[in-house]
């Protein structure tokens, strides 16, 4: 199964984000946790309780301590987030690059990036700074992080500029109508994606692909009975499903 945890990380470091918040507050932690990670939720509480970071596998346990030590000294979640979702990233982009499959090492890719992008746009629209941008940025081959952090320092307007010099150039229409069409910009890049790996059947591409055609079927699902419960208008919702594996 380890060929999937590329999928199952961000479960994890939810997981992490979730005992660390839990301990530091000393609040209850029903239901806070996700399954389907590759570490039990439990050890990771046990980890954060007892301070043994040994007890996670090794490259958790240093951003679980900067993170814990973080949100001690300074009581600022956001900045734990950070740290967390950075590690989630790296983890994501370690697994993806040294994956022998092309679809995995595609996805791995585009996640990181499309995820530096959403960071880089929401830091601009908040007014982060410099240096709390390149923080939360992970480091990928098709953005330059540091030019990507410079660029939404100074602006929306050269957040654009910048992703015409990429690969990205045509996520500039969807960025300058929202953020969500930004994300299904991003959605609809991966479906594209994996639409081919029905036909290799002799790889893990088919089962991958099977796995995040599901998960999109079901945030397809959650959005169209939260749209439905807030009474919003069929074409509304319409512009934010996303395109389909089969």
């Amino acid at each position: 199964m380890s060929v999937f945890f590329v999928f199952l990380y961000p479960n994890d470091y939810h997981n992490l984000k979730a005992a660390i918040k839990a301990v530091y507050s000393d609040s209850d932690t029903e239901q806070i946790f996700l399954s389907g990670g590759t570490v039990d939720s439990q050890t990771i509480l046990q980890a954060i309780r007892e301070r043994d970071y040994s007890l996670l596998p090794e490259p958790m346990r240093e951003p679980a301590q900067e993170a814990f030590d973080t949100l001690l000294h300074t009581g600022d979640g956001q900045l734990c987030d950070f740290i967390l979702d950075r590690a989630s990233l790296l983890a994501v982009y370690r697994t993806g690059k040294v994956s022998k499959n092309e679809l995995i090492r595609e996805y791995a890719e585009l996640t990181v990036a499309s995820t530096d992008i959403k960071i880089a746009v929401r830091s601009c629209a908040t007014g982060k700074s410099l240096q709390v941008i390149l923080r939360a940025l992970a480091p990928c081959d098709s953005i330059d992080v540091k030019e990507l952090a410079q660029a939404a320092a100074q602006g929306q307007d050269k957040i654009l500029e910048y992703l015409r010099s990429t690969g990205y150039a045509d996520a500039e229409e969807p960025l300058k109508e929202s953020v969500s069409a930004f994300e299904r910009w991003c959605d609809n890049r991966i479906m594209r994606a994996i639409r081919p790996q029905k036909y290799n059947p002799l790889t893990i591409g088919p089962l991958a692909a099977y796995l995040l055609a599901r998960e999109s079927e079901i945030r397809a699902v959650r959005m169209i009975l939260s749209a439905k419960r807030n009474h919003l208008p069929e074409q509304s919702v319409r512009e934010r499903l996303r395109e389909s594996y089969v």
